[in-house]
């Protein structure tokens, strides 16, 4: 009787009973599946769950690793000390000695050989003098210096403008002598040198081109002495050499420019003639003298002959 009326009375029973609760964590592959929906639990509800809880056991050696020791047996930070800044009452260190820069030679003009035709130039790297300075002494060795004038373009160019054109057939040479100083009292380390040269005598040839006795205007680009440069010109053809001599002068000619000459006899009709300046032609304006011949080739003309007489009639 009694296991029938609890058999009746069991769902009540089991309605009316206060609902167990039990947690289970565990590390999942993957996460866990839900079965149904998720409710949000109040906070009176989250309270009632966690005061049903049993408190977590708390192992010794929790206990032991937690434990804090008394505040007197803390050990004590040493003490630091920082180090002041120096006084300003004293007077200042002293600063390091800086050596002043070497004066150089940065660049210069011109260098090389061939018709040079500007002015002389150097630039230093510091300042040489004041602005507006005449150049009194210059601090630089030209030779030979031809008339012209040394001035300075700025406080650290130096520049010589000869008068006219730089005389040619020359080998200048230029000095810079160690010891110079600067404004700034910089001195120059070892001394520069360096030359160029102007281009030596270049000649030009004319030649009459109708006349088997030619008349011959050579020209030169700078002053020269006739007689010796007479000697450097000669004239050959097939039957060899041919001497020249001084034409009559005619209206053109410059003779401080040219020599103007004619064969000493007839060339030749239709053969070629070769009129040289041989090297080693001297100049009035230098001591350098030409290194290589400068030649004209030339062809007489051919004598005059009866070919073919064509007849043609009108109708």
């Amino acid at each position: 009787m009694f296991l029938l009326v609890l058999l009746l009375l069991w769902p009540w029973l089991a309605a009316c009973a206060e609902p167990a609760y039990e947690f289970r964590l565990s590390t999942v592959a993957s996460p866990v599946q839900r079965d149904g929906p998720v409710v949000r639990l109040s906070a009176a509800q989250q309270k009632k769950l966690w005061g049903k809880m049993a408190p977590p056991a708390v192992q010794a050696q929790d206990r032991q690793a937690r434990a804090v020791a008394p505040a007197d047996q803390l050990p004590k930070a040493a003490a630091t000390t920082l180090p002041g800044f120096p006084s300003l009452a004293g007077p200042p260190p002293p600063r390091p000695e800086r050596l002043p820069e070497p004066l150089k030679v940065l660049r210069y003009s011109p260098q090389s050989s061939g018709n040079n035709s500007g002015a002389l130039q150097i630039t230093f790297s510091q300042p040489m003098v004041e602005l507006g300075k005449a150049v009194v002494k210059p601090p630089v060795e030209l030779v030979p210096t031809p008339p012209g004038q040394w001035r300075w373009l700025d406080a650290r160019t130096l520049s010589f403008e000869p008068k006219g054109r730089w005389p040619r057939s020359t080998d200048y040479q230029v000095t810079i002598q160690a010891g110079l100083r600067s404004a700034r009292g910089s001195e120059l380390g070892q001394s520069t040198q360096w030359h160029f040269t102007t281009s030596p005598v270049r000649a030009y040839f004319q030649v009459e081109s109708e006349s088997w006795q030619p008349r011959i205007s050579v020209t030169f680009d700078q002053r020269f002495d006739p007689v010796a440069m007479l000697k450097h010109l000669t004239l050959e053809g097939p039957d060899g050499a041919v001497g020249l001599r001084p034409a009559p002068h005619e209206k053109g000619d410059d003779p401080e420019r040219g020599l103007y000459l004619v064969p000493a006899s007839k060339l030749l009709k239709g053969s070629n003639y070769r009129l040289t300046l041989a090297a080693g032609a001297p100049s009035l304006e230098g001591p350098l003298s030409t290194s290589e011949a400068q030649c004209k080739e030339f062809t007489t003309p051919s004598p005059l002959e009866f070919v073919k007489l064509t007849e043609e009639f009108s109708p």
